[in-house]
């Protein structure tokens, strides 16, 4: 039971108020002469203008607040319902200022048949509003001058008070004099009554499906009026009970609309900004240990990438060559120092057989973690010898190589943006014949004979990446012979390219120098001068690029 009630309690609520406007009205004969007493005339004007004043006033409240929020609330049900009522207050000021008693207001009024017109009117006119007000949606999609809802009540107001002052004829009579209210006034309530009941279970279905406690509110309001209306079927004299009930309920129902529109666009946005406020202190006071909570986390995280970024680099330092295939007719030097933890240069020297030896050398687009999967993808798809008919591996010229890895390339799922430069060469120990094919390598190798001459391979070849299939490329393969005591340097754009704190670049001019300088020293001697040379130009600058090269020697 107890449950039942506090679920149920919205409902019960309107159903005391209901049950009590019945009593209020059933009883009020009994007490009918008692206020007859008490208010003359005279006093029964008064009041009644206190009434029907407080309610213009609370119906011009609602209409201003309705009207100047609605830039920022945008809820066309408020503006129209707040124009409703302010054409219902028009016309209820004429209401009030021809009531039967008060002085002239246009033309002397001597009966009471013009004030109930203007009431009837009002009544007719709020009772659609309220309704249509209930079943027109809070926004919408067209656009419109919000101007309208105040030239329309004016006008249509000034309307009515031209026909019922000027015309009277035209309406049919609402109030007879010693007989009272006309049937057609009191059918007229009756439609006013069923508009706002109409509007109050439709706002009871609405409540239903949101739970917005205002809409309660609302229904109770229309209560009130609903009420209101059936006091107004009631009376027989203008300054009887019922007269005088029906505009006190009136004046409650303006008050809780006023309140309902007061809260929904005036105060509901300053509580709402209190609450923030609150919350926001409240954040403020934890924010030390929410920034510390936060900083936990991302250390964590911080931490995990470096793992996994030192893993990266453990894997990619894998596929480097750990000891140079060095004979005695040729000696190997390398060095390599990625800008980041993982790098998008690579190089690779291997013995192909007895007599060969491969070698590679390489640049990806970019650098760090996007270009050292570029290198992973290079070590699966670099294949130098294939198994031909008989079972026997053959060893590939590096222009098939390089075509069979482009072929691998365009079939894979990689950005059109991303490319690799590479060179690769073969070394013919017996013959001393260096065979090699370019990919888009932007730097050429350097050949430093024995007596200090310095001569650049010429290469040419389109770097691996994304083109059309309608396009074939094609890799040429290029032999020079090599004499006893020639170097050969291969390296990737980051040697030459390495800055100072001047922005100064290190410069193939300064390498073939520090070469020529350095002429007479071997392939392991030469590696250190130019790593030493190379550093000391940058003064420990950061490296925006990767440097890679290494030195065959030829012997």
């Amino acid at each position: 039971m107890i449950n039942f009630f506090r679920n149920n309690k919205q409902y019960i609520l309107l159903m005391i108020v209901a049950l009590g406007m019945v009593l209020l009205l059933s009883t009020a004969p009994l007490f009918s002469s008692s206020l007859l007493k008490l208010l003359n005339v005279t006093s029964y004007i008064v009041w009644h203008n206190i009434f029907e004043f407080s309610s213009i006033i609370i119906a011009i409240c609602i209409f201003c607040v309705s009207y100047y929020s609605f830039e920022q609330k945008q809820n066309f049900k408020y503006l129209f319902l707040g124009s409703m009522l302010l054409l219902m207050g028009f016309i209820d000021f004429f209401h009030t200022m021809s009531f039967k008693g008060m002085p002239d207001f246009l033309i002397p009024y001597t009966t009471s048949n013009p004030s109930t017109t203007f009431w009837i009117l009002a009544r007719l006119i709020g009772g659609f509003g309220l309704f249509a007000a209930c079943l027109i949606p809070s926004k919408l999609s067209f656009r419109f001058n919000k101007i309208l809802f105040f030239i329309l009540p004016i006008l249509i107001s000034l309307i009515i008070l031209n026909l019922v002052t000027y015309y009277p004829n035209v309406l049919p009579q609402m109030f007879i004099e010693g007989q009272g209210l006309t049937d057609t006034k009191i059918f007229l309530e009756f439609v006013v009554m069923f508009l706002l009941l109409i509007a109050i279970f439709f706002l009871l279905y609405q409540y239903k499906k949101s739970h917005m406690t205002y809409i309660i509110s609302l229904a109770c309001a229309l209560l009130f009026g609903l009420f209101s209306e059936l006091s107004f079927t009631l009376y027989v004299d203008v300054y009887g009970i019922y007269n005088f009930i029906g505009h006190l309920l009136k004046f409650i129902m303006y008050f809780i609309i006023f309140r309902v529109i007061f809260i929904e666009n005036i105060r509901q946005p300053y509580l709402e900004l209190t609450t923030a406020k609150d919350a926001l202190k409240n954040y403020a006071d934890n924010l030390d240990r929410i920034v510390e909570q936060r900083t936990e986390q991302i250390n964590l995280i911080h931490q995990q990438l470096l793992d996994d970024l030192e893993c990266a680099k453990d894997i990619q330092s894998s596929m480097l060559p750990k000891k140079m295939p060095n004979t005695q007719r040729a000696a190997f030097e390398a060095c390599y120092f990625p800008a980041e933890r993982v790098s998008g240069d690579f190089y690779n020297v291997f013995p192909l057989g007895e007599t060969k030896i491969g070698m590679y050398i390489g640049d990806v687009s970019g650098h760090g973690v996007s270009a050292a999967m570029l290198t992973v993808f290079l070590n699966q798809s670099f294949k130098p010898r294939k198994e031909n008919a008989q079972g026997i591996k053959e060893i590939l010229t590096p222009s098939v190589v390089l075509e069979n890895i482009y072929i691998d390339y365009n079939q894979a799922n990689f950005n059109s943006e991303v490319y690799i430069a590479m060179l690769y060469g073969i070394f013919d120990l017996s013959t001393r014949e260096f065979t090699f094919a370019s990919a888009g390598l932007n730097v050429p190798p350097t050949i430093l004979s024995a007596s200090g001459e310095i001569t650049e391979l010429k290469i040419r070849g389109l770097p691996i990446c994304k083109f059309p299939a309608s396009n074939k490329v094609e890799y040429t393969d290029s032999t020079i012979m090599l004499t006893k005591g020639d170097k050969l340097l291969f390296y990737t754009d980051g040697l030459t390219e390495a800055q100072n704190l001047e922005k100064q670049v290190y410069s193939d001019l300064r390498l073939k120098e520090q070469l020529y300088k350095h002429k007479h020293l071997n392939a392991l001697q030469l590696a250190n001068s130019i790593t030493e040379h190379v550093f000391k130009f940058i003064n420990n600058c950061k490296l925006h690029d990767d440097i890679t090269f290494f030195i065959m020697e030829v012997k």
